[in-house]
Parts: structure tokens; C-alpha cells; sequence
């Protein structure tokens, strides 16, 4: 890769980092072009130039792909275990900022909320739906979500201790049972 195109690639990815950063702690109307540019040490008109502005700036840093599983492969009495762990993986993986950074702000923020209900609605609900669809039972996906998005609220945002200090299995092991019985109808 030309040396330019490896600076241009980095200093994308500087400012990715600094707006996920000042975006989750700020959220989108308190940040500004200049503490994001400041943050990722360049100059705020690259802002411009790489993402059209801050509202580009911040739609490509709230940009996520769930790659969620099938979860019409997963047996049944293991369903809520395997929701449960796939939405650790995203959390506390690469699609983890942008989601903490969606979240935040889809309170304050009507677009983010927007971005959040169509996460939900194109990648979430349908991953889910075809799960507990293939078991026989119309879906309770909203009660899942809900289940999940209040952790996510805990765990990655409030930062409560108690849930902070949860290992995974542990919180495998208390909200499996929850979700399996809104997929399956029971805890098998």
C-alpha cells in the first residue's frame, strides 16, 4: 500500500476512535469537530474532507454489522444460552463501541435512535424471529431485546458494580433462562 494511503487509512481510523470516544462520553450535540480532531492529533478540516462533516463523521462511527449467527442450527433447549453469548460477543467485541456509542445517545438523539431501531429491526429481529419461527411459536423478540438492551444499559453504560463484576458465564447463566423461555416458551 502507497505510503499516503497508509497515512490516510490511519488518520481515518484516529478519528474513528477520537468521535467513538467523544461521542459515547458527550453524545452527538456537545461534541464538537475540533475536540474530535484535537483528540485524534490532526487537523479538524480532515473531519471534512474523510466523512463529509461531523454528522458523517458520527454515522460512520455508529456503523455496525452484527454478523449475528443462525440460530436456526442452535437446539433448542441451548437457544438462550447461544442469544445470550452472541450478544456478549457484540458487546464486548469490535461492534461493541459503536453499539455502547448508539446506545448513549438514542435517548438524546433521534437519529441515533432511528439507527438503533433499524439495527434492531434488519439484523436483530429477524436473526431471532427465524430462531423461535423454526420452534413453532410467534416471537417475542421486543422481550429479548428489552432483556438485553436493559444489560447492555448496566454493564456498558451506567456501569453499575454489581453487574459490572459479573463474569460471562455468570451472566450466561442468569439471563439463558430468561431468553429461552421468551423463544421457546420454556426453560429446556
Amino acid at each position: 500500500m502507497p505510503p499516503s494511503r497508509r497515512d490516510a487509512d490511519a488518520t481515518r481510523g484516529a478519528l474513528l476512535a477520537a468521535a467513538r470516544d467523544r461521542f459515547a462520553r458527550s453524545g452527538f450535540a456537545a461534541t464538537t469537530v475540533r475536540a474530535i480532531a484535537t483528540d485524534a492529533g490532526v487537523d479538524p478540516a480532515l473531519i471534512v474532507r474523510y466523512f463529509g462533516g461531523k454528522r458523517g463523521l458520527y454515522d460512520a462511527a455508529v456503523q455496525v454489522d452484527l454478523d449475528l449467527p443462525d440460530f436456526t442450527d442452535v437446539r433448542r433447549d441451548e437457544l438462550g444460552r447461544a442469544v445470550v453469548e452472541a450478544f456478549l460477543d457484540r458487546w464486548d467485541g469490535d461492534a461493541g463501541e459503536p453499539l455502547r456509542v448508539l446506545l448513549g445517545a438514542a435517548g438524546t438523539d433521534g437519529e441515533a435512535a432511528d439507527r438503533m431501531r433499524a439495527t434492531f429491526d434488519h439484523q436483530v429481529r429477524p436473526a431471532i424471529a427465524a430462531a423461535r419461527i423454526a420452534r413453532g411459536g410467534a416471537p417475542h423478540v421486543e422481550v429479548v431485546v428489552a432483556t438485553l438492551i436493559g444489560l447492555a444499559t448496566l454493564r456498558y453504560l451506567v456501569r453499575v458494580p454489581e453487574v459490572v463484576a459479573l463474569s460471562r458465564r455468570q451472566i450466561v447463566d442468569r439471563f439463558a433462562p430468561t431468553v429461552q423461555w421468551h423463544l421457546t416458551g420454556h426453560g429446556d
